[in-house]
Order: structure tokens, then sequence, then C-alpha cells
């Protein structure tokens, strides 16, 4: 059965020369395979809420208003997913495709779709009716025609693909950086000095050895710029000022155009969610229901493992020929050999002969069949957050702090994640042996036996990517405990908490750790500050309350101080381990003034003094810290030579924050002007006093089209620090969402 069209304003008729944003009806072209009645609401920044008598119609008419708004965006995740980014970029991008390829992500679909719930097998097949209905539609637009990008149908695999896609695992990027270097002499000092920092390091520069940040294999960059952090709390009743609980998220993501998640609503007889949304996965990840509310941050879990195969997993290796489509270049095949470990990653070309005669596999998670989808659409219609744990059991990769409020009042936090039965991580290396492996994956781990948190005597959740401090080995690596401190600091001065503390707490900047670091700079740099100039940096430093503003000179002249002393340590080839860990926090904040304190005095005295220089000649060249740390998302599109800044768009303001506080705006090495690429982009706050009480911003949009109003129309809202009130009442959604597409069955046909 298809659908016709019929609108309020039946007088005006669609002109599909006219762009989807200014018109009060439906694109006439449209053909949804619809069962029934179903509305399309959009509100002023471009956001739909679909409002359908149907299961099946309310996931059709989400497929269609997702692919209007990112149908090149959910286009580009499927040709990552799959590993068919050399169709669109050229030869360059073979040995990306390859890689990809070779994690065999997709190994357990047919399983998964076997087992999958016939609910969820119907939403998916709708939700992907959807979006093939719109596709035909569309005109392909300069982006699209730049990349090279055709329609081809949605199906059911390309949903789990584009899901298997965000589902990485967040330590691969450390694990794929270390294991070519694990072979060279002086890993083992590496490896107690990453143990001891306790961060999460990707890069690593090791001082007369071949251990260096551009060994890092440049054909990973795609896993290294998946990275994934995240604040979230949730908030008990007897603590907030409406005597319901609270929760507020805002994850940290890649800062980018069109955004990584969409805002949206959703209602039929069987749900009802509003929230943030991964374009192409047809489930809400952070949102509302009318009983509760849901956020959430990656729990760093680390769901695989390298492992060394034995003479004997190396006799059953199968292999697999992998056809590689090229764009304006001859087809390229590659072949994948898998064992019953998972595929063989050292296979990859940049690790060849870089790992000596060990061969590895990747054992992950996401090699089992798991069922993401499912969870989630449990999630959006689950009413007691005490059903939390289990609600998620089916869900594997990427592992989540998941935390949720329902109306009656409690308050939770489940583990989402599969893990494999271990023991303990190894102090001495990464990769684990066939016979370890083998006996440690043969019991996984779930979010029904992961820790599990209702209603805690504090009357708060927390969660930042901190260790979870549980019985059961979760992670080699955590973010540090600095954001959580400051977070529960933050709840435990203030009773009762508002909507308003929430907001200021999504922007708020300080850092403790960075302050006692400054505090510490000022006793040793006091004494060489001789000359005037000198000393007025100093009193800068002195004077800085930790609070990273963008009008602050102390937070410029500190960053700069932290620079002038990484240069200067490397220019004397010194430090106490001989290597440097490049960006991270971990290394800064626990040892870079430890390594400079262990110079000797003359050397150590010239670093500092050439530091101070440094800094005090970027304190008067810039002023304040927003003036070179921006935040300047840009088009996937904006860094191509020639027309990237010309027809693709890009913000660029003052950038408040840094790499560990409360609103991140992560950077590296101070080097003057830089752009944050990395921290908060989308931010939830849900009162559960009141269904309509439910507040989302975006960094940037809607709308992936460079000339729509909507691509950038947030912006303004993030940088106030306001929100889009996504309600669940009828009135107040007829109210916010005035603009009306309607749609009906074509009974005839």
């Amino acid at each position: 059965m298809r659908c016709s069209i019929s609108t309020c304003r039946s007088e005006r008729i669609s002109n599909s020369n006219i762009p989807h944003w200014l018109r009060d009806t439906p694109p006439a072209e449209w053909s949804l395979p619809l069962r029934g009645k179903a509305l399309l609401r959009w509100n002023a920044f471009g956001v739909p809420y679909v409002i359908a008598d149907s299961f099946h119609d309310a996931a059709v008419l989400l497929g269609a208003a997702c692919y209007q708004l990112r149908a090149n965006q959910i286009q580009l995740f499927r040709h990552v997913a799959w590993g068919r980014l050399a169709e669109l970029g050229g030869p360059l991008l073979i040995r990306t495709d390859a890689m990809i390829r070779s994690l065999d992500m997709h190994c357990a679909q047919d399983e998964i779709i076997e087992r999958m719930p016939a609910q969820t097998r119907e939403w998916i097949d709708a939700f992907c009716s959807g979006m093939n209905a719109v596709a035909t539609t569309l005109p392909r637009n300069r982006e699209a025609k730049l990349l090279g990008i055709y329609h081809r149908p949605f199906d059911v695999r390309d949903i789990l693909a584009i899901g298997r896609l965000t589902g990485t695992d967040v330590n691969w990027p450390m694990l794929f950086d270390l294991f070519p270097l694990s072979a060279e002499e002086g890993f083992a000092a590496i490896w107690r000095r990453i143990l001891a920092a306790g961060g999460f390091i990707t890069k690593t520069d090791v001082q007369g050895s071949k251990l260096t940040a551009e060994s890092s294999d440049p054909d990973f960059w795609l896993l290294r710029a998946n990275r994934s952090g995240s604040n979230c709390t949730a908030i008990h009743g007897s603590l907030t000022a409406s005597g319901k609980p609270m929760l507020a998220s805002d994850p940290h993501l890649n800062h980018q155009l069109p955004n990584l998640w969409l805002l949206i609503g959703v209602q039929c007889p069987q749900l009802h969610a509003v929230g943030l949304m991964f374009p192409g996965v047809p489930v809400i990840g952070l949102g509302r229901n009318p009983n509760l509310a849901w956020g959430g941050t990656n729990l760093r879990a680390s769901s695989s493992d390298l492992v060394r195969l034995s003479d004997a997993d190396v006799a059953a290796l199968r292999v697999r020929e992998e056809i590689i489509r090229v764009r304006a270049w001859p087809t390229v095949r590659r072949t994948v050999r898998i064992s019953d470990h998972g595929p063989v990653i050292s296979d990859h070309l940049a690790w060849k002969n870089r790992q000596g005669k060990d061969i590895l596999a990747l054992r992950w998670a996401g090699h089992h069949p798991s069922d993401e989808v499912s969870a989630f659409l449990g999630l959006m219609r689950l009413e007691h957050a005490k059903d939390l744990r289990q609600c998620m059991a089916s869900y594997a990769v990427t592992g989540l702090n998941v935390l949720a409020a329902d109306v009656r009042g409690h308050i939770a936090q489940a583990h989402a994640a599969w893990l494999p039965g271990r023991s303990g991580f190894s102090d001495s290396h990464f990769v684990v042996g066939s016979e370890r492996a083998a006996h440690e994956w043969a019991q996984m781990h779930t979010s029904d036996t992961l820790p599990f948190a209702v209603d805690p005597e504090c009357g708060h959740l927390v969660s930042t990517n901190q260790d979870p401090r549980a019985d059961i080995p979760v992670s080699w690596f955590f973010n540090g405990a600095e954001r959580n401190q400051r977070l529960c600091h933050l709840l435990e001065t203030r009773s009762p908490v508002t909507r308003d503390d929430l907001q200021r707490w999504q922007t708020d900047v300080f850092s403790r750790q960075a302050l006692l670091l400054a505090q510490q700079l000022v006793v040793q740099l006091r004494p060489l500050a001789t000359r005037a100039a000198d000393a007025e940096a100093l009193q800068s430093l002195d004077a800085w309350d930790g609070h990273y503003r963008a009008d602050s000179t102390g937070a410029l002249v500190f960053e700069a101080l932290l620079s002038g002393l990484r240069n200067g340590l490397m220019q004397h080839q010194a430090g106490v381990s001989g290597w440097w860990v490049v960006q991270e926090w971990a290394y800064i904040s626990n040892f870079l003034l430890e390594d400079v304190l262990h110079l000797r005095p003359d050397k150590r005295i010239g670093v500092l003094r050439q530091a101070l220089r440094y800094a005090r000649r970027q304190m008067l060249r810039h002023g304040q810290w927003g003036r070179v740390h921006r935040l300047a998302p840009r088009h996937v599109l904006g860094g191509l030579p020639w027309i990237g800044r010309r027809w693709f768009p890009s913000l660029d303001m003052p950038a408040s924050g840094s790499r560990e506080t409360l609103m991140k705006n992560a950077h590296g090495w101070f080097k003057g002007r830089q752009r944050s690429t990395y921290g908060a982009q989308a931010r939830q706050i849900c009162d559960l006093a009141h269904p309509d009480a439910n507040w989302f911003v975006l960094l940037g949009g809607q709308d992936e089209r460079v000339e729509s109003p909507h691509a950038l129309d947030q912006a303004g809202l993030w940088e106030r620090g306001q929100y889009v009130r996504m309600p669940l009442s009828a009135l107040a959604i007829a109210k916010d969402f005035s603009r009306v597409w309607t749609f009906t069955a074509d009974k005839k046909t």
C-alpha cells in the first residue's frame, strides 16, 4: 500500500524546486509506504517530530525525516562501515578500506538477524523503506556530486553495519598505535610510564629510538578520529528544586558539521520518545519518554584483545578475498585471514615486518551476535529505572555507562557491555596468548553481571569516563577523576539543584589539576622572573583562578608555559623515562614538572627561563585564551583545498574550556591559534517533574545542506548556553512544532 499526501493547506501545491525548510506541505513526489495517518511536525530549528497511528508508520516517517536532513552523512557512514571509501575518494583510500575490512566487523550479521525479535526487524525494515522512498526524490546536491555518492537502497544489513561502526572499541587506537612499536627496544619503559600515568594514550615519542609519533599507522586515522568521552549525571528528587529526579548529559565527540547527532521526536501507540539519535541508526541514544529519561557516557570498556596465535591456530586459518572498487582506478583485491579468535589484524600492510614473527588476531565482542537496536528500543519504552540492567542485556559494543531517572523518583546506572571473563590485565604487555584468550572469552559478562547502582545514599550518580572500580576487569585505562570530582563537588555544594544549575555546570571550565600545577610552576619560576615583562606574565599566572574562560589571560600563559617546558625538555633530550606522551593531559599533569625538576640544575633553570619568556611573548601577542583557542567545527569537506572554505560552512568562535574541564574543548600542545576538534557537541537536560521539561541543543544544526538556515542555527544557542525544548504533551508539541505535514495511506493501492 502506497500513500498519497494531504495537507492542512490543500490549495498550495508543493514544488520540488522549493527547499523543504520553506514548505508548508510535504514534497508531492514523496510516496511513503504508510498504512494509516501520520504527521511530520517541524519546529523553528528544523527539528522533526513524527506522530503516527502505528509502530510501522512511525518508523517509516522517522526514516524519511532522517534521510531528508542527513542523506549524504548517512550514505557516507555506510561507505565507511563497509570499507568502501575508495569508491568515493580514489586510490589514496585503498589501504583504509583494506584496514576496515580486515576488522571483519560484520561477521555476526546473519546470526544477529536470525535472532532479532520480530518487532525490531519490523522497525528497521520500515525505517529503511522510509529512507529509500525519500532517496529517490532527492536531487544530487554539490556534496553528493563531489563525493560521487549515488543512492543504493538501504536494508537491515546496512543499518547493522552503521551500528557496528558506532560500536568500535575506544581502545583500538591505543592498541593499534602501540602494537608496531611493541617489539622495539625500550617498549617496557613506555608501558610502565603509560600504566603509571593511567591516561588514555594514543601517540608516543621516544627519544633516541625509532618510537616516534610519526610511527603511528596513518591508515588508522579513522579509528583515532572515533574518540568518545562525555559527562552524565542523574540526580535524585531529594536534591532537586522540583522534587523529582533530573538528568543531564553532554556527549564528547568530534567537532564537525553536520553534527554527529540528530535531534528528533517520535510518537506512536507503542512508544513515545524525544532526544538525540545517530543518523542512520533508528534509535534514540540520549533522551526521554513519558516515564523515564536516560543518558550515558563511554565506559572505556576493553571489549577487544590482540591475541598471539599459536601454530595450530595458524594452520587452521580461513581465507576470504575482498574486492575493493576504486574511483577512477582499477579494482583492487585483498585477502583477509580469519582465525578462531578473529581476523588476523597483523596482516594489514602497515604492520608487516614490524611485529617480528608474531601473528596476531583481533578478538572483539562486536564479533558476537549482540543486539544493540533492540536494547535501545526497549530503553525508549522503559518505565522503571530499576529495570535498566535487564533492558541493556543484549547490548555489547561500544561499552556504555547508561544512567536513567524515572518519574517515580528512582535513579540508576548500568554498565552496558559484553566483556570476556578476564582475571585481570597484564602489567607487562597488552598482547595475550591464544590459550589464555580461549579460556577468558569462553565466558562473557553482560550488563546482568556488571556493576549496577540504584538510588545511592549520596543522592546522585555521576559518570565522566572514570574508573568504575569494579570487581570485574573492565579496561586498561580510564579518563582521570578530575571531571568526576568537579561535578560531584558542584552537586554536594548546591541544593536544591535547578535547571539553571545544570545549564551552568555544562559550561563549567574550571580545572583543579591545572590550577595546582600552575601554582607549583609559579614557585619554580618566581626566582627567575627578573625582567619586568617576565614578572608581568608570572603575575598573570599567579592570579589565574583555574578557569579556562575565553577572556582569561592566565589560561593562555599557563598553556604557553606548558608548551615551552615541553619544547625545552625535547631540546635537551631529557626526562626520567626518555619518552613523551604527546598532547595527553595524563602525562602533563603527572610527569611534566617532575621531568623538568629531574634535569641538571643549569639545564633546569634554562628550560624554565626559556619557557617563561615564550609564555610572555604569547601573552603580549594574543592576550586572551579565546583568541588562540577556537571552537571552529567545519564541514567534513571543509578541509579540501581551494573549495573547502568557499563551499562549505564552518564556525569560528572563542572557545572556553580545555582537555578535562566539564565543558571539554580538547586541544594539544600550545602552538598559537588552534582549533578544538573534540569535546562537548550536544547537550541534554531533563526534569522528570514535567513531561515537557526536556531541553537539548547541538553544536551546529539539524540540516546537512550548506544553504539551509538550519545548518548552523543552533550555534548561537550553544554559545549563549540556551536549548531547544523537546516536549511530550500534545499541547506543547502543537505549540512548538507548528508546521505540519500530513500523510494518509492511499487505500486505492
